[in-house]
């Protein structure tokens, strides 16, 4: 049975024309709510699920990104600063990247910056028995509470690493390579990290936001000696 906020969520998304086809049963399998701490920050208001719940669920069911953490944790709820370093993000965009990544059954996918573990779900949901999920950050608080919440929800077969962007020294020993890489964190266009482009398979594609402006660009990784990538697309 599909759930209230669920269903507000799907038909926000519908109208607005931001709801890709088929993905409305996916958000329908895995509630954002699973994911998201009972405390956080909404355009910097704090929500509190145990004060207020009805509030709480409408921001998890609202299209806005949720702040999870400011200032590497050094900000304690319910102060709120100018330096968001974790967050569960807007619905529309998750959505946005997961259509662009072209993810299919079977694929092995990388994902950078783990933040709620919300989009390892929906990833591992979508490559099915046959594929694989890993997901990395720096943070181990982040890390530690994403895991938890991966494993509660059925998830708990998703490798959740602590460690930054290059995660070769991190992913099981030489050698080892995805079918796709997905980053929630803006990089420079033309400067994908080259640790990306090794741990992803010739023909692979690697999808990242790009600094300054956060729009999304996939890449294509070809079969030159250097295994440089090209623009494949750009995508909101």
């Amino acid at each position: 049975m599909t759930l209230p906020g669920v269903r507000a969520l799907i038909g926000e998304l519908d109208a607005a024309g931001d709801l890709p086809a088929a993905f409305g049963p996916l958000l329908d399998a895995i509630p954002r709510e699973q994911f998201i701490p009972d405390r956080a920050a909404v355009d910097r208001v704090p929500i509190d699920r145990g004060t207020d719940p009805q509030a709480w669920l409408a921001a998890v069911y609202s299209d806005r990104s949720i702040v999870t953490q400011f200032d590497d944790g050094r900000t304690p709820w319910p102060d709120v600063d100018d330096r968001p370093t974790s967050s569960a993000s807007q619905p529309s965009v998750v959505l946005g990247m997961l259509d662009a990544l072209q993810v299919t059954e079977g694929l092995d996918i990388l994902e950078i910056d783990t933040g709620t573990g919300y989009n390892a779900a929906l990833l591992r949901h979508l490559v099915g028995p046959t594929g694989s999920v890993t997901t990395i950050d720096i943070d181990p608080d982040v890390t530690g509470h994403a895991a938890a919440r991966l494993t509660a929800a059925g998830f708990g077969d998703v490798d959740v690493l602590t460690q930054g962007g290059a995660i070769s020294a991190a992913s099981g020993g030489e050698g080892r390579s995805f079918d796709r890489v997905i980053a929630t964190m803006a990089v420079p266009l033309g400067r994908i990290p080259h640790a990306w482009v090794a741990q992803c398979r010739v023909g692979g594609q690697i999808l990242t936001r790009s600094a300054p402006t956060c729009a999304a660009a996939r890449w294509s990784v070809s079969t030159s000696p250097n295994r440089a990538t090209r623009p494949d697309m750009p995508c909101r």
